[in-house]
């Protein structure tokens, strides 16, 4: 009975039709239920047990963590406790690691350590670490994880790394970490964010196929270390040191966007037999700048994008120096211009 002598429905339902009802409501909502009588105190704790995320088997759980920071996902614990440690057995769980929800480095050993100690067997194929330019901590964080990752044994190498350098230098530091543990002999694909390629030496990854590299300085030998490179993809980059050196024996894909290349960056050599595409996105009309050196017989058998639709002047387009790299275009096997919403396939010789 309740106030007015009325009859309290509700609380004569089951308790699965009354988390049912609970699920709907957030967390605070849920817990101020509990003062309406004995019988709902510890009713709502039990709601996250029963909602329908939580009904989901672990491997899905797995994968929706590894979309979340490390931070996050190990918040995730307190839900319930299945949830205590379901975030430390997300394969993918250290898929975003940033230095900046550590105070030291001895806590992001402490929790390596519980992550250990948990799993039966370390599985580690994926790693992303974001720096914030506190160099000792960050240099001691990322050789702490690269270590880890190597306790996974050969049989599970690390073979996606994803890393935000944030300009830390010397760069050749984090690098030696990956080749003191093995990893170069692994690692398949390889995104590096602000990172300082100055020396040669910086990227030596024998096994590495795909490289992404957004806001890179870059040395003139920076892809020498990569034998097997076959796909590079560069965003405002900058070599204002010295022009830049492709040797790409193995290199099928290289895409080249964003930045002002008429003031910061050129190629000196692109050498790149097996080419099958090559794009230039977001300043096309300006590449005449950055490829005025190269020999263009690599791009024989590719097939070529020039993306204008972030040009304003369209004056650029009568450039002499962009006519000419357009000539220099013309053994290609196909050339796509694009212009604001309009899409052109052009024949090469009516450049000539």
């Amino acid at each position: 009975m309740v106030a007015g002598g009325a009859i309290d429905r509700v609380s004569n339902l089951p308790d699965h039709i009354l988390h049912h009802i609970l699920s709907f409501l957030d967390t605070k909502s849920c817990a101020r239920t509990s003062i309406l009588s004995r019988g709902w105190t510890k009713l709502w704790k039990d709601v996250v047990e029963f909602d329908g995320l939580s009904r989901l088997p672990d491997y899905i759980l797995h994968l929706i963590l590894s979309f979340l920071s490390l931070q996050s996902s190990g918040r995730t614990s307190i839900l319930s406790r299945r949830w205590a440690n379901l975030w430390k057995g997300a394969p993918d769980v250290l898929t975003t690691v940033r230095a900046i929800d550590f105070r030291t480095a001895a806590s992001f050993q402490n929790l390596l350590s519980s992550l250990r100690s948990h799993r039966s067997t370390v599985t580690v194929r994926r790693i992303g670490f974001q720096s914030r330019r506190v160099m000792e901590k960050e240099y001691k964080m990322f050789d702490m994880l690269m270590e880890y990752a190597a306790s996974a044994g050969p049989d599970q190498p690390l073979q996606v790394l994803t890393l935000d350098a944030n300009q830390c230098y010397p760069f050749y530091r984090m690098t030696d970490s990956i080749t003191r543990y093995g990893h170069h002999k692994s690692l398949t694909a390889l995104k590096l964010t602000a990172a300082p390629l100055y020396a040669s030496a910086d990227l030596c990854l024998t096994a590495l196929t795909t490289l992404e590299l957004d806001h890179c300085d870059l040395n003139y030998d920076a892809f020498a270390g990569l034998p097997c490179l076959s796909s590079l993809k560069m965003v405002c980059c900058d070599s204002r040191r010295s022009p830049l050196r492709v040797f790409g024996p193995q290199l099928l894909n290289l895409e080249i966007g964003g930045g002002d290349w008429r003031r910061s960056c050129s190629f000196s050599q692109l050498y790149a037999p097996k080419l099958e595409r090559f794009w230039l996105d977001g300043h096309a009309p300006e590449v005449c700048y950055l490829l005025k050196d190269v020999e263009f017989a690599s791009l024989a058998r590719a097939s070529v994008r020039l993306d204008c639709t972030q040009v304003d002047d369209m004056c650029m387009f009568r450039e002499p120096a962009f006519r000419a790299f357009l000539r220099g275009l013309r053994n290609a096997e196909s050339l796509e211009l694009r212009c604001f919403e309009v899409t052109v396939c052009l024949p090469l010789c009516y450049f000539g």
